[in-house]
């Protein structure tokens, strides 16, 4: 009697490709994102010092560098995401849970339409 492995070749594809998205996502946090967060905040807090009055710009580095937006970009980047998609065609229905309108998005009332 053969054995069969445990987990299917697809979960195994699926695990390490969340260990791949993890470890890229995390180097371009470190090497990128959080350094330049960091300078900006420190050039943003000297400018404060010197000017009280000085409104401080927003930067898309400090928006980023936290670690629920890492995590987002981390869990959003996978195969792992597409199973949505795969299920929703198998169902006949879009992400929302809604089925498809088969005009288009038009109805009998869009100008859109020949009547």
């Amino acid at each position: 009697m053969k054995k069969s492995f445990p987990l299917s070749t697809e979960s195994i594809y699926q695990f390490l490709s969340l260990v791949i998205a993890v470890i890229l996502v995390h180097a371009v946090y470190i090497g990128v994102i959080r350094p330049k967060a960091g300078v900006f905040l420190e050039a943003q807090a000297a400018m404060m010092k010197s000017d009280p009055s000085h409104v401080v710009p927003t930067s898309v580095y400090v928006v980023l560098q936290d670690y629920e937006q890492e995590t987002c970009f981390i869990l959003s980047s996978g195969p792992w995401r597409s199973s949505d998609t795969r299920e929703s065609k198998q169902f006949g229905t879009d992400t929302s849970g809604q089925r498809p309108d088969p005009g288009g998005g038009r109805n009998a009332h869009s100008p859109g339409r020949c009547p």
